[in-house]
């Protein structure tokens, strides 16, 4: 079992950084005091490969599995994580990870709205640029035509995805539709 950033970088070392690196996912490692370090580590090496945010809430629902909660909701310092894994050298996509049942009963685009100003006030520095955000229902994964799935991302780093990747996705349930380009 991997359970810490050292571990899953001490796997991770074994291969060319450029092929196999590590997500630091603030949910799984917020409480690990040897983090930051780990994070240093991975960053001399290239081995940061992505940068996951979501917030630790109390109680933990039932199933875990859902209980990421929204940017700011939680115990997480969301903007000391990023200055570790930017100080680290990345400079990539930074994906908000909200698997959370309650935040997917609403409206989508009113928990994408949400998500894009929580992030400016828990995540983003004074005077970063506004963030490109973008979504697609249910599973959050836009698609490429043709139904293809396609990953990624909340944070001014990120890559707008072509606009024909946000009006068509792969998993939508019908009664929700998809997330709008901020």
């Amino acid at each position: 079992m991997v359970s810490t950033l050292a571990q899953a970088l001490d796997i991770a070392e074994r291969f060319p950084a450029h092929q196999v690196g590590v997500t630091v996912d603030t949910y799984h490692i917020w409480w690990d005091d040897q983090a930051p370090a780990q994070i240093a580590r991975a960053g001399a090496q290239g081995g940061v490969h992505t940068f996951q945010l979501a917030d630790w809430t109390t109680p933990l629902p039932e199933g875990v599995l859902n209980g990421r909660g929204q940017i700011g909701d939680g115990a997480i310092d969301m903007r000391e994580w990023k200055g570790h894994v930017e100080a680290a050298g990345y400079t990539g996509p930074i994906e908000v990870e909200l698997f959370n049942d309650a935040l997917w009963t609403r409206d989508g685009r009113e928990v994408l709205a949400e998500t894009a100003a929580r992030f400016a006030e828990h995540a983003a520095w004074s005077g970063e640029g506004r963030a490109r955000v973008w979504c697609g229902p249910a599973i959050r994964k836009p698609c490429l035509p043709g139904g293809q799935a396609r990953t990624r991302c909340v944070g001014p780093r990120a890559a707008r995805p072509p606009a024909t990747a946000t009006r068509r996705c792969c998993t939508a349930p019908a009664d929700r539709p998809p997330c709008p380009v901020l």
